[in-house]
């Protein structure tokens, strides 16, 4: 954004600033106020919808990288150094109408569902073993 805009986008929400501000600051400005949602949240909402994240760092929480793996292991078996690009468009678009099944599908949720599980169930053992440690220890 231009400086000026940066300018205007401070008015407009009743934000002072001074005239002085070089464009890094007032950019430092408009960051400390601006709704730092992602497009796609706000937009759900207000469809009056609510956007789930996933954790960060854990794909297998995430069944399109299941979904992923076994087409990039479909098309990795077809391939060789003579592949063009659309031959491994088809071999990518086969893989997905070959192995990604409803039923597959089903299976990709349901396996997601169980490691989510699990991470759940560790996580209340170990918000059980802090309690006891912090009982133990408020006795000091």
């Amino acid at each position: 954004m231009k400086k000026a805009e940066l300018q205007t986008w401070l008015m407009d929400r009743g934000i002072q600033w001074e005239e002085k501000w070089l464009r890094a600051r007032l950019m430092q400005e408009v960051d400390r106020y601006r709704d730092k949602k992602p497009m796609v949240e706000i937009v759900a909402e207000e469809k009056g919808h609510k956007v789930l994240f996933l954790p960060v760092h854990h794909p297998e929480l995430n069944p399109i990288e299941l979904v992923w793996a076994t087409v990039k292991n479909y098309c990795g078996a077809v391939f060789s150094n003579s592949t063009s690009f659309k031959e491994q468009r088809q071999h990518l678009e086969a893989s997905f109408k070959k192995d990604i099944t409803p039923e597959y599908c089903t299976k990709v949720y349901e396996h997601v569902q169980k490691i989510e599980e699990k991470y759940w169930n560790t996580d209340l053992i170990i918000d059980d073993e802090i309690e006891i440690e912090d009982d133990e220890f408020s006795q000091f």
